[in-house]
């Protein structure tokens, strides 16, 4: 008996051990939600370092490790009166706060950060539209006689940043007094729960700010009265990702706006950074929508988190959030699809650190440049054409259809031009050429379509501005992929079609245009039914697309034929042609059988 509790007790004390191990977290780009960040990697072997790095790595990754952390929080909350938790501790008077940090110095990263925003500006305001930078306080900086003790919060930086921005012009909205403020009288943040953001309270004087600011810009735009949301409390029982138990009554404000989320129409296929995934796409329904602004927005935690992006919604006529961090170095490709009115660049004090905002690539952020020095889009645009040196040019469009998105590009390099842009229904689309040196942008779904006058405007390493007109040939399924034209699509020195079927006789040869989906039969180009030449120029008037060219021998009884799969583009002239050199009762036989004209192909290159 003794021998089995021993071995229980041991068995027990291997499964302990064990288990941790067996649930371990082996996900690429794990994100804690404890502490909020990302775990760490699993090490190369060849890194001098890895015992090391690999003992980080087992820490990060063990299993059962989010609960362990609350389990011992709890604890100590409980036997000592101390808050032990990687994001939280306590304050004075019960206020909870998330982990101290060192002050933070005005350093070159807030100058490259700065000089990233006027970039963001510029390019915005050149293609026509207005931009904002918001900025929200820290908790500890709004509550600053409620830090633990011995806690001296210093945020002179954040004054030598915004001296730097406004030298630079941006158009800034600072939260920071607004919130001081109104903490004195009411609660901007709560007193524990989410201890690092701002409440709904908080929020809605916030954005109020920001549309006052939009105001003087587009009138329709005003500041919200607390009337239009139903507004109540909301009893919250525990700190976010935490088992730690706290009892408090937060604002909950609930809005009145009618509006459509279509965010799960776009989210497969709007590219965004692998932990920084946050994305909505809201489209207002009220009466007067069509009259506000269409804004983009780059949001952190501050707006993500509960929902608060309900407090936007009401003055735009669609609202694009997206996920701040790194993905706003990609401004450029979020503009491309969805074109806004506005774009909005909001971004919580304690953000400014490499893991949010890289550096280097802070340091070497280029847009394409704006395509005159105009700011109204329209005119911009069509000053710019009319004032740049013209020629005519055919060019190929490929285009990769999403539900969504579309990924298009052109067959042309361009390589002397430095920039190159894509000018559709008045509106200019940035260019920007991939791994292999092919031109290509993302554009919302069907906004490139054969109806659409296209120009493509250049503006060359040699200082000057060109203005292709341009006759365009969408081509699509090709997977959007580099592609460029071909003369001839088949070319075969001879073709057999035979038939042992009595009494089953040619009576002629025909080319035959076939629907390349439904394999209906659609025209019949040209026939013949004697040796020799048969040809045909043909245009074609339907859409571009797959076909089938077939060259067909009739019978009385059954019908032989040779199909050629071609791609066919609408308005291009093609050309098919063959000498027919036997017509027999059970055999025909071509030579010299082309079929030639405009025809796109994928790069090989």
């Amino acid at each position: 008996m003794k021998h089995a509790i021993k071995f229980i007790y041991v068995a027990a004390f291997l499964l302990i051990l064990v288990l941790p191990l067996l649930f371990l977290n082996t996900k690429a780009n794990a994100v804690s939600e404890v502490d909020n960040r990302t775990l760490v990697e699993m090490p190369e072997w060849t890194n001098q370092n890895f015992s090391q790095n690999f003992e980080s790595y087992l820490k990060d990754r063990v299993g059962f490790r989010n609960e362990m952390i609350n389990a011992y929080a709890v604890l100590n909350d409980s036997v000592v009166g101390e808050l032990t938790h990687p994001i939280y501790t306590y304050g004075k008077d019960g206020y909870i706060f998330f982990g101290m940090h060192q002050n933070v110095e005005y350093s070159d990263f807030m100058r490259a950060f700065a000089d990233m925003v006027f970039k963001m500006q510029e390019y915005c305001e050149s293609r026509g539209s207005n931009f904002y930078f918001m900025f929200e306080p820290e908790k500890i900086s709004v509550l600053r006689d409620y830090l633990p003790e011995g806690v001296n919060y210093n945020d002179d930086w954040v004054d030598e940043l915004f001296s730097y921005l406004s030298d630079l012009g941006v158009n800034c909205i600072n939260n920071t007094q607004i919130l001081s403020e109104k903490e004195k009288d009411e609660d901007v943040f709560n007193k524990q729960y989410d201890a690092g953001h701002w409440n709904d309270l908080g929020c809605f004087y916030a954005t109020n700010q920001l549309f006052e600011r939009m105001h003087e810009d587009y009138p329709s735009v005003t500041p919200m009265d607390k009337s239009e949301f139903t507004i109540t409390e909301k009893e919250e029982t525990q700190l976010p990702v935490s088992q730690f138990q706290i009892e408090e009554q937060v604002p909950n404000f609930l809005p009145n706006t009618n509006y459509t989320d279509v965010s799960f129409e776009y989210s497969e296929e709007v590219k965004v950074n692998d932990s920084y995934r946050y994305f909505h796409y809201y489209i207002n329904d009220e009466e007067n929508a069509e009259d506000l602004p269409k804004v983009l927005m780059f949001q952190g935690s501050y707006y993500n988190g509960n929902g608060r992006s309900k407090f936007v919604t009401s003055r735009t006529s669609e609202y694009i959030g997206v996920h701040n961090y790194q993905n706003v170095l990609n401004l450029d490709y979020y503009y491309n699809i969805f074109q806004p009115d506005v774009v909005v660049f909001e971004v919580a004090e304690y953000t400014f650190s490499n893991s949010y905002f890289d550096y280097q690539k802070m340091c070497d952020l280029e847009f394409n440049p704006s395509l005159t020095d105009g700011t109204n889009k329209n005119k911009t645009i069509a000053e710019a054409v009319d004032n740049s040196i013209q020629f005519e040019e055919e060019l190929l469009v490929g285009i990769s259809e999403g539900a969504a998105v579309d990924k298009i590009s052109i067959d042309k390099q361009f390589s002397d031009a430095e920039y190159v842009y894509l000018i559709i229904d008045g509106k200019a689309y940035d260019l920007s050429r991939n791994e292999n040196n092919k031109l290509e942008a993302n554009l919302l779904h069907d906004v490139l379509n054969e109806s659409d006058h296209l120009t493509v405007f250049l503006k060359g390493i040699d200082g000057k501005q060109y203005g292709i007109q341009t006759t365009a040939y969408v081509i699509k399924e090709f997977d959007g992929e580099p592609i460029t034209s071909q003369n001839i699509a088949i070319q075969a020195e001879e073709a057999i079609m035979t038939t042992n079927l009595e009494g089953n006789t040619f009576s002629g040869v025909h080319w035959q245009l076939i629907d390349g989906a439904s394999g209906s039969y659609l025209e019949t180009l040209s026939e013949t039914q004697s040796v020799g030449e048969i040809s045909s120029s043909y245009v074609h008037n339907r859409e571009s697309g797959w076909y089938v060219l077939r060259l067909k021998g009739n019978t009385h009884i059954q019908d032989e034929y040779i199909d050629y799969p071609v791609y066919l583009v609408r308005g291009k002239e093609y050309n098919c042609s063959c000498e027919v050199e036997e017509l027999l009762p059970n055999r025909i036989t071509l030579r010299n059988v082309s079929i030639s004209g405009f025809f796109p192909k994928k790069d090989q290159n």
